[in-house]
């Protein structure tokens, strides 16, 4: 052997030798009893924090003792830790500490297809080939390859490098269960974060320690990074892209693509998150009613397009962690579906993501009477149906109004069309003799359409909470009704929706109109047929059971006598 060869090895040898002899190996510290695992990890993309006179108030300084600056376990190989919770997996990348994906075992990320292999009528409407899936797939709450639950006590410092796992399966049954990952920064600093999972619903808290076991104080600005929201989930025809969404000052709003092109900073926040049309990522730090946060948009693909998606960063202000000193701040989180005793559980003002828009007044008790009624029927179309029946029972005394409004109407046409023909030159004069013919007989000309009117807000918060309903998400009706919440490709309820209209106003004493107007009239069930053929058939159901609801009705109303009519 070469001497210069075997010189250096045994210098090499020499080296190591003296090496653990003056400073030996600790042992890695075993896993304590109880519902905590002890991750000797680095903490994902975390940013260390400290202390100033502008920290908030929920973060807290503290002397750390003696326990709180150990040393990490020996290097081993990072691993990923599985999370099994009733509701959730989530997947903990011990290499960063970052939450790597969250799927929810109750959505599956696609429904059931509804398209026969060999229909026409699919290809004559445009019907796109859907790309291969899993049917077993679950939804991931974790998308967009952001980082979540990133902490970093630097903006410009990298990510911190975790040692090793003590274990790689967490059950959460029964009780929280706590997973504690912990790892020593370059420039001394120990990050410590601990999460803690609940069984029985999508809250997580996650509390972030930093401390500064040096003899000299470190400049920190912690940041915690939320990521980008959920997967797009394309196979949802009516699924938002995802959205900035926030309780801003006491007011529920909402951010697309167009306001964070460049990041926007949200003041006196409640909670803020990223959501789409049925699931949401959303935190708030304990103990704060008016927090600020940054959203910042990162580039996405939705259905082949690029669009931008927003993703949350929370930071606190540049302070000096003194030696010695421990920081500490935790978040609540929610990551899951919009379902809205859910989210309740998590902040009483969470189900303003439901975002239903000006009639939420009507749209919150027809969901709420929707769930009940789903409760006894245990069929979403069914209870749709029997929601109709409610609708149509509380309209039916104005119906009854407007139906003796459309007859006296009906009584003046052959004046209404005399007037017509005598002054069709003078259109002000023609108004007049119109008004003063309707006084005379005490017809109120828009009483004929007040149930109409009366429909329109009710359709209108119907429709706003349907969409985001994720209980209808996948739930099939009878036949080939199998999604509720996606478009009939049969276009079968469109169009049942349209004869029953023309039917409709077939048998509805019509008053005498302009003739423009009465043209117009005539060609409104093929225009509803067009505009409802893209809707979800579970508002579409509801519509076609309307409309024969009222032909009904109608029937009902014309075998009603007048001498009937006027007592």
């Amino acid at each position: 052997m070469d001497r210069n060869i075997l010189l250096a090895f045994l210098l090499s040898t020499l080296v190591l030798v003296g090496y653990y002899q003056f400073f030996p190996p600790q042992e890695t510290p075993k896993k304590a009893a109880g519902t905590a695992t002890t991750l000797s990890a680095p903490a994902t993309g975390a940013e260390a924090a400290g202390e100033t006179a502008s920290v908030t108030p929920s973060a807290t300084l503290e002397a750390a003792g003696p326990a709180d600056s150990a040393a990490p376990a020996p290097l081993a190989v990072a691993k990923d830790v599985v999370v099994e919770a009733p509701h959730y997996q989530a997947v903990i990348d011990t290499n960063g500490g970052t939450l790597k994906a969250f799927y929810l075992k109750d959505y599956l990320y696609a429904g059931p297809d509804p398209k026969p292999s060999n229909n026409w009528i699919y290809h004559l409407i445009g019907y796109k080939e859907k790309t291969a899936y899993d049917p077993q797939r679950w939804v991931n709450m974790v998308g967009h390859n952001q980082p979540q639950w990133q902490v970093l006590p630097l903006k410009e410092q990298n990510p911190a490098q975790f040692y090793g796992t003590s274990s790689e399966r967490l059950e959460v049954q029964g009780e929280a269960t706590e997973l504690v990952l912990a790892a020593n920064l370059q420039n001394g600093l120990r990050i410590t974060k601990t999460l803690t999972f609940h069984p029985e619903d999508y809250l997580i808290t996650l509390q972030v320690a930093l401390e500064n076991p040096t003899d000299n104080p470190i400049r920190v600005k912690p940041s915690f990074n939320m990521g980008a929201g959920n997967e797009i989930v394309e196979p949802d025809q009516f699924n938002h892209p995802q959205r900035g969404a926030a309780i801003v000052d006491g007011s529920f709003k909402t951010y697309s693509d167009s306001d964070f092109e460049t990041p926007v900073e949200l003041q006196k926040l409640r909670w803020a998150g990223v959501m789409d049309t049925y699931f949401i990522s959303a935190l708030k730090p304990q103990g704060e009613e008016n927090f600020s946060l940054t959203l910042e948009g990162v580039e996405a693909l939705a259905h082949g397009n690029k669009i931008l998606v927003p993703t949350m960063l929370y930071q606190e202000p540049e302070f000096e962690l003194r030696s010695g000193q421990r920081y500490k701040k935790t978040f609540d989180l929610y990551l899951g579906p919009k379902v809205q005793r859910e989210m309740e559980k998590y902040d009483q003002r969470l189900p303003a993501s439901l975002d239903l828009g000006w009639f939420d007044f009507l749209a919150y008790p027809m969901l709420a009477v929707l769930r009940w009624l789903f409760s006894l029927a245990h069929n979403w179309g069914v209870a749709i149906i029997l929601l109709t029946l409610v609708v149509r029972a509380l309209l039916f005394p104005l119906a009854f109004k407007g139906m003796l409004s459309m007859r006296r109407m009906a009584k003046l046409n052959p004046r209404m069309k005399y007037l017509r023909d005598k002054y069709k030159n003078d259109k002000d004069r023609l108004n007049r003799e119109v008004m003063e013919l309707y006084k005379k007989n005490k017809v109120n000309p828009i009483g004929g359409c007040l149930p109409l009117l009366m429909q329109v807000p009710v359709f209108i918060a119907l429709y706003s909470a349907l969409m985001p309903a994720i209980e209808l998400r996948h739930q099939g009706f009878a036949l080939w009704l199998t999604d509720l919440s996606a478009t009939d490709y049969t276009l079968i309820l469109p169009f049942l929706m349209g004869a029953s209209m023309f039917l409709q106003q077939h048998i509805t004493p019509q008053p005498a109109m302009d003739p423009v107007q009465a043209k117009v009239m005539k060609f409104m069930p093929l225009v509803l047929v067009f505009f409802f053929l893209d809707m979800p058939s579970g508002l579409v159901l509801y519509w076609v059971v309307s409309n024969i609801l009222t032909l009904f009705q109608q029937l009902f109303f014309n075998k009603i006598k007048e001498a009937e009519i006027e007592h």
